[in-house]
């Protein structure tokens, strides 16, 4: 395969909206949606190489996982080891539990299946969680398991019948993206099965190459309907808008039809504007991004409880690149030459041990509770949020709701004025304070409100199980 510049700048158009949306910058308000650029560029690349080895007859699964190993695990070991040691001066000792827990997640690729069952990605605590972005790189591990075996497959018997295999898998996934926004939203955001097609998507673009259209006009239209189709998934797409299902659309679209008209000459308009130098710097150290500016943003924002002000956003930014430089320079480039320490033995010798490692040490925090002896002075107690009338008032669990009578639940009386207090336990946690206020409010508080049902009416929870 040969190397791409504006592969390299659709890179760096993919990191800096996830960096600049996860620190908070609400111009970017779809910036999630880069990750999702990432897969189809993965998707596409891996199967180059793939399709390089096969047709030269050098296909071999040892030697795929050994260039993934090299391209992949030094940087994120040396990313998690650093995330580790400033864990445990930062974190208390039941987050740095959790974090353990996290540590064996992410060094065995199932970090997407963690965080699946213990946070969902747009939730008010998936702030503080240091490794909660390796959701996605266990969700392209993943993927690395079978897509050797079957692109080996479908060349060796099928007669490298791509559209035929793989476009059923691609549109099968897809359903299932869609279906998961509305019956589990949080699985469709994290597993592969609803990720497939973004990959397959870039697969298929490699394997299968659509001819150059024949009119420049045309094709210069084409660049520029991708970076459109970018645009929208950016600036119109928030955390509030299902996904990835049919809103994943505008930018894995957007992302394929920016690699077709790249792969063709003479370059277009959106080619060459991909091809410019810083974005293509940024290209190069876009993997380390990834890496360094999400446990900078989870700690900055452990430690300070609140929203980061611009002079933060600006130093964490300054330093996320800095970091990816030197992770670029001194860490991944070492490995991706070839030396004595970069052949397969070595390779797969620092894997194990690195993987290893990680383990154990996030097995320690687990088991260690923490290691509660490193703040002697810390006590953690649990505080009462106040009577809620659980049960009654507020329902969860087996209650049921048809119980609820509005003379059981009216909290203050005497007063001419009635609110109604609506919702779920964000505004059951109001009730003591609106009580202990209630000579400011002069009103009878009357509460309905229920575990995890906001005041939305034809409002339906999926199912996570």
């Amino acid at each position: 395969m040969q190397y791409r510049r504006d592969i390299a700048g659709l890179r760096a158009v993919a990191v800096l909206p996830v960096v600049l949306f996860h620190f908070g910058i609400s111009a970017i308000p779809g910036g999630f949606s880069g990750v999702d650029i990432f897969f189809v560029i993965s998707g596409y690349l891996i199967s180059g190489s793939l399709l390089d080895d096969l047709e030269r007859g050098q296909f071999s699964i040892v030697n795929f996982y050994w260039r993934r190993a090299r391209r992949i695990l030094p940087a994120l070991v040396f990313v998690m080891l650093l995330t580790c040691i400033a864990a445990l001066f930062i974190l208390l000792p039941s987050d740095l539990r959790e974090f353990g827990l996290s540590i064996i997640a992410a060094s065995t690729f199932w970090s997407n299946v963690f965080f699946w069952k213990t946070s969902s990605y747009f939730s008010i605590d998936a702030a503080l969680r240091p490794l909660l972005h390796t959701w996605s790189l266990s969700v392209e591990e993943q993927y690395y398991i079978f897509a050797p075996i079957l692109m080996f497959l479908i060349y060796r018997y099928i007669g490298k019948r791509w559209l035929t295999t793989l476009l059923p898998i691609i549109l099968c996934s897809f359903v299932m993206a869609v279906m998961a926004t509305s019956l589990a939203p949080t699985a469709g955001f994290y597993l592969l099965p609803t990720r497939i097609w973004e990959l397959m998507l870039g697969a298929l673009l490699m394997l299968k190459r659509p001819p150059p259209l024949g009119n420049r006009f045309l094709m210069e239209s084409v660049g520029l309907a991708g970076f459109g189709l970018l645009a929208i998934g950016f600036f119109a797409l928030s955390e509030s808008d299902p996904f990835p299902g049919y809103n994943a659309l505008y930018p894995c679209i957007g992302t394929a039809l920016l690699i077709y008209v790249g792969q063709n000459s003479p370059s277009t308009v959106a080619s060459r504007m991909l091809e410019v130098r810083p974005l293509v710097w940024i290209g190069l150290i876009s993997y380390s991004l990834y890496l360094v500016h999400w446990p900078l943003n989870a700690f900055a924002h452990y430690l300070s409880f609140q929203k980061l002000d611009p002079l933060m956003t600006g130093a964490m930014l300054v330093a996320s690149l800095a970091l990816a430089a030197f992770s670029w320079k001194f860490v991944e480039q070492p490995f991706r030459q070839k030396r004595a320490f970069t052949a397969p033995g070595p390779i797969f010798a620092f894997s194990a041990l690195a993987i290893v490692v990680l383990c154990a040490g996030g097995a320690a925090g687990a088991l260690g509770n923490g290691f509660p002896q490193r703040f002697p002075d810390y006590v953690q107690r649990r505080i009462s949020v106040g009577d809620w009338r659980n049960g009654i008032c507020f329902n969860e669990g087996t209650s049921r709701i048809e119980s609820w009578n509005m003379e059981d639940c009216t909290r203050t009386r005497g007063f001419p004025t009635t609110v109604f207090l609506w919702g779920d336990s964000f505004a059951a946690h109001y009730v003591s304070g609106l009580g202990a206020n209630i000579n400011r409010l002069q009103a009878n508080i009357v509460e309905y409100t229920y575990a995890g049902c906001p005041p939305i009416l034809s409002y339906t929870k999926g199912s996570e199980g």
